[in-house]
């Protein structure tokens, strides 16, 4: 996947224990390159049970919210790929993950097997450092986790996340 282009669009995604969102904006390709290159790769522990300390020191094992990401953010122009309802309520940390599952599962119909490379913005600090980790404690995160790993290597979608603020998400 060294070969694929980060293309020209990035995506976002949001939940709530009960809705879904994900949008996708156009953005000049060299751009998409430095977002790729300020996104988070290395990944941190997380679980769902943590307490409020618990998750602060898992959020500094985490890149630091990017200024560039942030600046850059507010000035696209984003358009809705998807809103739904989940057909269960689970947990937010789940539901964010679950989000950013189902943006991958959606870019393996749109892009048909030809390898990219994207970019998603994502909130949620134990959904960047789990999907970028690659596992988790957590046996309700690995289940997202194990079901966008198989859509992402089937698909060939390489989705890297960069943590953004609540506000600008």
């Amino acid at each position: 996947h060294l070969r694929w282009l980060p293309g020209d669009r990035v995506s976002s995604t949001d939940a709530t224990p009960l809705r879904e969102g994900a949008t996708e904006a156009w953005c000049p390709p060299e751009i998409v390159s430095d977002l790729y290159r300020l996104a988070e790769h290395r990944g941190s522990n997380v679980r769902l049970d943590w307490s409020t300390s618990d998750r602060e020191a898992a959020a500094r094992a985490l890149q630091s919210i990017s200024p560039v990401v942030e600046s850059i953010s507010p000035a696209l122009d984003w358009k809705v790929t998807c809103s739904k309802d989940f057909p269960q309520q689970h947990h937010v940390n789940v539901q964010e993950l679950q989000a950013v599952t189902n943006e991958v599962n959606r870019l393996v119909g749109v892009h048909r097997g030809e390898g990219i490379r994207r970019v998603s913005f994502c909130d949620s600090s134990v959904t960047v450092g789990a999907w970028s980790k690659g596992r988790s404690s957590s046996k309700q995160l690995n289940g997202a986790l194990r079901q966008g790993l198989a859509w992402s290597i089937l698909g060939r979608v390489k989705m890297v996340l960069a943590w953004i603020s609540t506000l600008l998400n």
